[in-house]
């Protein structure tokens, strides 16, 4: 979801500023669950839960390429940008360039 709201949403459409669009992928969501400011947030009391991006590279969607555990989307094929290029979890890193280098046990589903 992430990269697709970025493509559309800040490069293509600009309907989205950067600042809006952390707010609606992060900030927003974190406080509609109860979590702000732990999740959603960069301050002192919260997770060190961080996600950058190299908003000039494209890349073609494919299934195969993803991490999820199914072998299609409906995305197949399609060019966006706005994709993780590292992302830290807890302080720790999880995936740099695209790569997944740490254990995903660093994820707690909500």
């Amino acid at each position: 979801m992430l990269p697709y709201v970025f493509t559309y949403g800040v490069k293509k459409l600009g309907i989205l500023t950067i600042e809006r669009f952390i707010e609606v992928l992060s900030e927003n969501p974190a406080r509609i669950i109860g979590l702000y400011p732990v999740k959603g947030s960069v301050t002192p009391s919260s997770d060190a839960d961080i996600i950058t991006t190299d908003p000039s590279k494209y890349v073609k969607i494919a299934a195969d390429s993803l991490h999820h555990k199914v072998d299609w989307t409906t995305f197949e094929g399609v060019s966006l940008t706005g994709w993780p290029k590292y992302v830290v979890v807890n302080g720790r890193l999880l995936l740099s360039d695209g790569e997944l280098i740490g254990e995903n046990r660093l994820v707690r589903y909500i």
